[in-house]
């Protein structure tokens, strides 16, 4: 998709008709201020594009210039919209998309026109949104200075499917409680892509080598850190690289949606969701686990004595 050329296209389309950008923005529930900028290079929401290709009787190929094999199916849109946007914009651009994808699951009319809350992420309460219904949850942070997009269809067995076993979630918890690990997991994430070592570590976060020896012994087991070598005039050492950063940021992220609690909320539509959230105490996993009473072991105090040796 050429620069521009959805801007040329409802210019063009526009003036087909005869029609002002004020016209053209009161068909379409918009401004003529967005109109002009369109034609000057902006790019409407998928909402809106949708509307201007009705109003002129087009398809979305002929509205966004694509190829002519495209199917013309809004994935296609989406997907050549992505593809064509530079990579400083593309992360803005697909927010941007999601969040009209979040207004029409709604199902409510009255949101279509609705922008991203002019609060900032540290006002809790107008700047959060959930959509709840018998097929799935979704939730969006939609403040100006920060937005977090989430969606989960429900499985037909429901979302007790996709859970882990009770016991692995408290054994999760009990670790991260420890400020030692969480301390380690944060710094972790500081790090570029880069490779580093377990005296980096220590000198950056004031623990003891040994504890940061155990820790990532643990971190080792779990998946999250990957060990390598390289030789050096000394000898060879022992380094590492971060496996699952990503993880632990969206972690964090939510885990603050639940400290913060909001009490209002920007858009929601949870009436319409019958069913609870979860269908049973226990996930399909626990169930079949629930036979094996196997005793749970503290893996960093196990690590710890392994690092000691």
């Amino acid at each position: 998709m050429k620069h521009n050329q959805i801007g040329n296209q409802i210019r063009e389309l526009r003036m087909s008709r005869n029609m002002t950008q004020a016209e053209l923005g009161n068909a379409v529930g918009v401004s003529m201020q967005a109109v002009s900028k369109w034609e000057r290079g902006g790019t409407p929401d998928i909402d809106v594009l949708i509307s201007i290709a009705r109003y002129f009787g087009v398809t979305m190929d002929e509205l966004l210039g694509l190829v002519p094999d495209s199917s013309g199916q809004l994935s296609d849109v989406l997907f050549s919209s992505l593809l064509h946007s530079t990579s400083q914009n593309k992360m803005e651009e697909a927010i941007d998309h999601c969040w009209s994808i979040f207004k029409g699951m709604s199902g409510l009319p009255s949101v279509q026109n609705y922008s991203f809350s002019s609060a900032k992420s540290a006002d809790i309460e107008n700047s959060r949104c959930r959509v709840s219904n018998n097929n799935g949850i979704s939730y969006f942070l939609a403040a100006k200075d920060a937005r977090l997009f989430a969606i989960a269809p429900e499985p037909a067995e429901g979302f007790n499917a996709l859970l882990s076993t009770d016991a692995e979630y408290v054994e999760l918890f009990r670790f991260l409680s420890d400020p030692d690990v969480f301390r380690l997991l944060l710094f972790i994430c500081t790090r570029p892509q880069s490779l580093f070592s377990k005296r980096l570590a220590a000198n950056t976060t004031k623990l003891p080598e040994t504890k940061v020896k155990a820790v990532f012994l643990e971190f080792e087991k779990r998946g999250w850190l990957v060990q390598e070598s390289a030789d050096m005039d000394t000898g060879a050492i022992t380094l590492y690289r971060a496996a699952c950063k990503e993880h632990f940021v969206f972690f964090l992220l939510f885990a603050r949606e639940m400290i913060i609690r909001p009490k209002f909320w920007y858009l929601t539509c949870v009436s319409k969701r019958t069913n609870p959230l979860l269908r049973s105490f226990e996930s399909p996993a626990a169930q079949s686990a629930s036979s094996r009473c196997a005793a749970n072991s503290d893996p960093l105090a196990a690590s710890e004595a392994a690092a000691a040796r």
